[in-house]
């Protein structure tokens, strides 16, 4: 059975999710410079991706990923060597992703059913173990970049993700 998350527990989650941004931020610019281009791939809605950023006046993950690169002063070997390390986590994280999906569309088919409320509460743990699994990955990953990255730029890397997360708006647990 998974231990829920207790009060002392808050650190580890906190650091977690710093992790897990820091994933998301350097993964983003391999995502879109791999993307096929919205635009051609959809005639009948011509607005790609960019079109979105650009008139939301947002950076995408690629511009992101960048500009912590360069706040960082990362080496080009150290960003290659980032790009190797969320390569070889990508493909078991993304079938993980995709179980998630499935699981929750399960979920939901169960809810209109007579399905007892053990079978809900079994499909739950399915999905609460296996969104672990990505936690614990993206996590892994993260101890690989942090030996890459040197104490300085560990530090400024914190501070960084530290005031990304001061200006997110938190989410109400009541309200989804």
């Amino acid at each position: 059975m998974i231990k829920p998350i207790e009060k002392g527990d808050s650190m580890f989650v906190q650091k977690l999710s710093i992790l897990s941004a820091f994933l998301l931020i350097f993964g983003g610019s391999t995502a879109l410079a791999n993307a096929p281009d919205l635009a051609s791939a959809n005639r009948e809605n011509p607005i790609s991706t960019k079109d979105i950023q650009l008139a939301q006046n947002r950076p995408g993950r690629g511009q992101r990923g960048e500009q912590l690169a360069e706040m960082l002063d990362l080496t080009e070997d150290q960003q290659q060597e980032i790009q190797e390390i969320r390569q070889s986590y990508r493909s078991q994280i993304q079938q993980n992703r995709q179980t998630v999906q499935t699981i929750r569309q399960e979920i939901s088919d169960l809810f209109a059913t007579n399905a007892s409320a053990e079978q809900l509460r079994d499909k739950q743990r399915e999905l609460n173990q296996i969104q672990m699994e990505i936690n614990t990955l993206n996590f892994e990953s993260m101890l690989e970049v942090r030996e890459i990255l040197t104490l300085e730029q560990r530090e400024k890397f914190s501070e960084v993700l530290e005031q990304r997360g001061n200006n997110r708006p938190r989410r109400s647990g009541s309200n989804r």
